[in-house]
């Protein structure tokens, strides 16, 4: 199997992420309590992606984890205005969106 490509960067708002795929549509999924403040990569983007592997033809997949350098009082409401932001000026304003929360090592889809 080919090993995917993965373009790792950060939003001009400053979120971290990686992108993987070719597809016509966008996809951001967010990682839910990620302490990291920088873009997945190496094993930890490979153990993320692997439930997502048939997509990559459709989708531009956007892994985005937390801004770092947050602000005392930043709150889940600053947060999901960053990655809106992030949506509008950078992906068009499109995308389908999954948050991930992960109990052990099973990643659980929310709706």
């Amino acid at each position: 199997m080919a090993r995917r490509r993965a373009l790792t960067a950060y939003s001009s708002n400053g979120l971290p992420y990686a992108c993987i795929g070719s597809g016509a549509r966008n996809l951001v999924v967010f990682g839910g309590l990620e302490f990291r403040h920088k873009p997945p990569s190496g094993i930890m983007l490979r153990m993320s992606t692997g439930y997502l592997r048939g997509l990559e033809d459709s989708y531009k997949i956007y892994f985005v984890n937390r801004k770092p350098g947050l602000p005392p009082g930043y709150s889940l409401s600053d947060m999901s205005d960053d990655y809106a932001a992030m949506i509008k000026n950078e992906l068009g304003g499109v995308a389908d969106i999954i948050g991930v929360h992960r109990w052990g090592d099973s990643p659980a889809l929310c709706h």
